[in-house]
């Protein structure tokens, strides 16, 4: 069971930190690329340290948190690691042996719940420069010995029984990504063709093109199309869509440092800046999350910073409590800024029925007079991109005392039907919180209320009376889905 697997990994691994962006890895060797994939929940990362000689390292991702990932005992210096999935679903790994006066080897190992399988040499001798799965076969480009010319390049495809073909390509210098039998060749002149093991090779005409496991995409005259999807980045170098998210999510990157993520429709979810030149760039959707991990170069030094994107609605959370007539309510969104929350309404049902709502801070308290016997349940709706949530509290109140309805915690089960006033209203009805899909606009920072200050104008509001027909503040989802690129050897450092 993959998840089993992906949990007992990740309890084996310490703990390293608790993140939502930044750098996870600093001081590395130049341009021996990064690999990320979906395991069990998690996105395992993996690259290239130095130790005694370059090596491969690697993390586990899950949240906003990382802990180091076991890496296959390659028994010598090893460098750009590759992971992928198997047809069988199994997650495997190809990477370079290095060895004497400029020499590799192809070497790949298989993760079971006993751990990294021994190695085995797919590739022995020769210069091997680049690799990519389709889940069943292995591309790799190859040189009987160092050509900076790259004439005489050749694509190997290897075979699960372990036969392999050998096709001369001359100009290959990388592989971008596989897909049902073929792969995604680069040539030295910067075009892009899918070539097959029958010897075929169609032409793409790109500024950037890769296969997926979604297939062909391909960012041309600065519009990305991937599937039946488009996305227009005119500021970027590349993009590619990314896998998992169960829809068209995408990310895009500048050679300069920038990088942003895209939901569907070509809302922008993250846009943010990586010092020096990009290298490389991979994402994956896992858990509730996408994981975006960027390469780069500065100073003659490589990093790979992490940004972590959630693709569900936040988990709110509300409490009620009573002195005399006075209802005290308190309310909590968790990282509001994260979750792109686009809005945050409290409203008030007495017996069923909507006596007052408002809009209201991420975070914050309030005080409410309930006038009159009955019950008294106060919702807190949050809108994202993703959906929308909520949460409730109900009190009871009477003639002579006001006692709390039992709580349950917010659960998370988005529909596509339900709309925000329905859920709001089904929350307010049962004592099981409810959720909802519905559609957002762009995320916002938000401050944290002030206690005192929100307690008091609520109060001003809430005493008025029931308002009607105002509803919660809702905006529009949006765009692209998953990509995994091959790596390309380079010389050691």
């Amino acid at each position: 069971d993959m998840r089993a697997l992906a949990a007992l990994l990740l309890l084996a691994a310490p703990g390293l930190a608790a993140f939502w962006s930044g750098p996870v890895a600093v001081g590395l060797p130049q341009g021996y690329g990064m690999s990320i994939a979906a395991l069990g929940g998690s996105a395992y990362l993996y690259y290239t340290a130095l130790g005694n000689g370059p090596a491969l390292s690697g993390l586990v991702l899950s949240g906003p948190s990382y802990a180091v990932a076991p890496a296959p005992r390659t028994g010598g210096p090893a460098a750009s690691p590759y992971v992928f999935h198997l047809s069988n679903g199994s997650l495997a790994m190809l990477w370079i042996g290095l060895g004497p006066a400029g020499s590799s080897s192809l070497e790949m190992s298989i993760l079971s719940a006993a751990g990294w399988s021994a190695p085995v040499g797919l590739i022995s001798g020769g210069v091997v420069l680049a690799y990519a799965s389709d889940g069943r076969l292995v591309y790799a480009v190859w040189q009987p010995a160092p050509d900076p010319t790259y004439a005489s390049s050749r694509l190997v495809v290897i075979y699960p029984n372990g036969s392999r073909l050998s096709l001369r390509e001359p100009g290959l210098v990388g592989l971008n990504g596989a897909y049902s039998g073929g792969a995604m060749a680069v040539f030295a002149n910067g075009t892009y063709a899918v070539v097959g093991p029958d010897g075929s090779a169609r032409r793409v005409e790109a500024q950037y093109a890769g296969l997926s496991p979604g297939g062909l995409y391909v960012l041309s005259g600065g519009v990305l199309r991937y599937g039946n999807a488009s996305l227009e980045v005119p500021w970027a170098s590349a993009a590619a869509p990314v896998e998992g998210c169960g829809g068209p999510f995408a990310v895009a990157w500048s050679a300069s440092g920038r990088v942003a993520v895209y939901a569907p429709g070509g809302l922008s979810l993250r846009n943010f800046a990586v010092p020096g030149a990009v290298r490389s760039v991979g994402a994956v959707c896992a858990g509730g999350f996408l994981y975006v991990a960027v390469e780069s170069v500065a100073n003659h030094s490589g990093s790979i910073w992490v940004a972590v994107v959630p693709t569900t609605p936040a988990k709110p959370s509300i409490s009620a409590s009573a002195s005399g007539p006075i209802a005290s309510v308190a309310w909590s969104v968790p990282y509001p800024e994260e979750y792109n929350v686009t809005s945050t309404t409290l409203l008030v049902y007495i017996n069923g029925a909507l006596a007052a709502e408002r809009p209201v801070a991420p975070r914050g308290t309030a005080a409410y007079e309930m006038s009159k016997p009955g019950n008294y349940t106060f919702v807190l709706l949050v809108s994202t991109p993703f959906g929308n949530a909520t949460a409730s509290a109900t009190l009871i109140s009477n003639a002579t005392a006001t006692t709390a309805a039992p709580q349950t915690a917010a659960t998370q089960t988005p529909t596509a039907t339900t709309s925000a006033a329905t859920a709001a209203a089904e929350a307010a009805t049962s004592t099981q919180p409810q959720t909802s899909k519905a559609a957002g606009g762009h995320g916002l920072a938000y401050a944290l209320a002030g206690t005192a200050a929100i307690a008091a104008a609520l109060i001003a509001w809430l005493a008025v009376g029931r308002r009607r027909g105002a509803g919660p503040r809702r905006g529009s989802a949006d765009a692209p889905d998953g990509a995994r690129h091959s790596r390309r050897s380079r010389r050691r450092p």
